[in-house]
């Protein structure tokens, strides 16, 4: 996800909302929101607003990601 201003490069975005991980995952909402009560996934919490390092995230894919015959 890219934001950008006016003539400014793109700004690649990096703590993502609960609704852009489960998105990014292939997942619901609700257990983005548990994983992260959970503790599976870490969350920064801004305000009143859960946010996902989307390093983290990667991070954790790669070390779940396993060989699957398709």
């Amino acid at each position: 996800m890219n934001i950008a201003r006016d003539g400014d490069e793109p700004i690649k975005q990096r703590l993502l909302r609960i609704r852009e991980v489960a998105i990014y995952l292939g997942v619901s909402e609700s257990f983005v929101k548990n994983a992260i009560l959970r503790g599976e996934i870490p969350a920064v919490r801004i305000g009143r607003t859960l946010r996902v390092d989307k390093q983290d995230l990667d991070k954790i894919i790669v070390t779940h990601k396993k060989g699957v015959a398709v």
